[in-house]
């Protein structure tokens, strides 16, 4: 038998060292990563818009609370001698509906507002409604008034009042004073007064 000459295997031997095997091929080249893109300058425009937005930020907040928790007045007969029990705390949530503001630094506004309160000596229930005005200058200093009417389970009528305030377009800080003109029971009341110059329906529509 005759067996196989050398130069038949050359064939498959070069075969061999001409094909590499699978596990040899080239692996694929990782992608480069992209380029960082730099921030850009940090102006002081940009500064300002920033605190700007914190600010109405704030502002929001503390106007989504000063309506959630009721304001405090004191609350005194007109006439000093009358003995009538209406000397009492004034708990009272006014919730200013629209309004509009004008100017910048020198600026001013009015608000329709609803008022729920509720006196403690007698107890009672009552509803207001009126509208505010305020003005405040550029240096910061300002006013408001106030007027309308009211209806409650210790009678009706009408009521006027304002005082000195601090603040800007943003909000104010008042002292305010009420005269309440009901029949039989005149009275007077006063109260710190913090409001942002928010409205429900700027609350509301974000």
């Amino acid at each position: 038998m005759r067996s196989p000459s050398l130069s038949s295997s050359v064939p498959f031997s070069l075969a061999l060292l001409l094909s590499p095997p699978a596990f040899a091929s080239a692996p694929e080249p990782a992608p480069l990563p992209e380029p960082a893109v730099p921030a850009p300058p940090l102006t002081e425009a940009a500064v300002w818009r920033d605190y700007g937005r914190s600010m109405r930020r704030l502002s929001r907040i503390i106007a989504w609370t000063e309506i959630a928790f009721p304001d405090l007045r004191l609350e005194v007969p007109v006439h000093g001698g009358d003995t009538d029990g209406i000397d009492a705390l004034v708990f009272s949530w006014p919730v200013h509906l629209v309004g509009i503001t004008t100017g910048r630094k020198d600026s001013a506004g009015a608000s329709f507002f609803v008022e729920p309160a509720f006196p403690t000596n007698p107890f009672a229930a009552r509803g207001l409604g009126g509208v505010r005005v305020w003005g405040a200058s550029r240096i910061g200093l300002a006013f408001v008034l106030e007027g309308g009417g009211l209806a409650g389970t210790d009678g009706h009528g009408a009521f006027a009042g304002g005082g000195p305030a601090i603040g800007d377009r943003t909000g104010l800080i008042a002292f305010v004073v009420r005269r309440y003109f009901v029949f039989g029971a005149d009275r007077w009341d006063f109260a710190i007064d913090i409001r942002p110059n928010w409205t429900l329906a700027d609350l509301l529509g974000g």
